[in-house]
């Protein structure tokens, strides 16, 4: 565990919510102790990568989606398309900022385009799928 966090770019979007300091973590003893750079991004950076998605890639991803999870039959096409659009962006996200995790928390602040990013949730899998080449 501690190589894999050694050799870890994790970012972090978001900030601790005032009420969790049971989770909280300083983040400069994680660099300290382990050595490695977080990569601290706004979820602004999220949305514009959002905005920038194809239709062409949102169905590529579709259909890796319906390849690789079991999909429930409530969930919409649209919200299959908002996954698929979200995930596609925190692939270009990890690439363009070298992440190998990310962590997030966010909490709205009445930003539509952001408060649409907490799609996160419908494309949290995409977060570690580079976690087993550590």
């Amino acid at each position: 565990m501690r190589k894999a966090l050694q050799i870890n770019r994790p970012g972090l979007i978001g900030h601790y919510h005032g009420g969790m300091l049971d989770i909280a973590t300083d983040l400069t003893q994680v660099s300290i102790t382990f050595g490695c750079h977080i990569e601290h991004i706004e979820v602004d950076a999220l949305s514009a990568l959002r905005t920038a998605v194809n239709s062409s890639e949102i169905e590529d991803r579709i259909a890796h989606l319906k390849d690789q999870l079991d999909i429930q039959p409530d969930c919409t096409e649209e919200e299959l398309a908002r996954a698929a659009r979200t995930s596609v962006a925190l692939d270009w996200l990890a690439e363009l900022h070298d992440l190998h995790s990310l962590a997030y928390y966010y909490m709205g602040r009445g930003v539509p385009e952001n408060e649409r990013d907490d799609e996160f949730h419908h494309s949290r899998y995409i977060v570690a799928y580079g976690a087993e080449s550590l």
